[in-house]
């Protein structure tokens, strides 16, 4: 199975008589239904993965990654950028430190020893975390235990 992800402007639209198709050095011609844009970019979903759309996020991205770990360095990048972009508005939020670092939920509570829902409701504000918990988000973070529980306890 092999998904690709490129950014539009590296694709061009051909029109073939068999019908629009985007062309890339990699794929060479793809058949416009197997493509989907989400947030700017173009996702090419394999027949494989169509079939299996109803899987959880979470159990296809592991299994995307069990078959290529590069793509672990795509998807920390990506959590850069929508810390920069999409929560720009929310710089000093938990959940904003966290995908500046490029960590997922699941990634950053194994760096401090918990289950992925603590972090979930830290970054929710439903739970504050203990003083022991707080210094390692804040070395997980790399900043300090202040800033990460201003993150958890904004300002109103």
């Amino acid at each position: 199975m092999k998904t690709t992800i490129q950014l539009p402007n590296e694709f061009s639209a051909h029109i073939a008589s068999s019908g629009s198709q985007y062309t890339n050095s990699l794929l060479g011609n793809t058949n416009i239904s197997t493509t989907t844009s989400c947030a700017g970019f173009f996702f090419v979903v394999s027949p494989v993965q169509q079939e299996n759309s109803s899987k959880d996020i979470d159990c296809f991205i592991e299994e995307l990654l069990t078959k290529d770990k590069s793509l672990e360095h795509d998807l920390s990048e990506g959590r850069k950028w929508a810390a920069e972009v999409l929560y720009a508005e929310h710089p000093e939020s938990l959940k904003t430190l966290r995908l500046k670092m490029g960590y997922s939920q699941v990634q950053l509570a194994e760096k401090i020893g918990m289950k992925q829902p603590n972090i979930c409701e830290f970054e929710a504000g439903k739970r504050k975390p203990n003083i022991d918990t707080l210094v390692r988000l804040a070395d997980a973070l790399g900043t300090t235990a202040d800033v990460v529980l201003k993150s958890i306890s904004p300002l109103e």
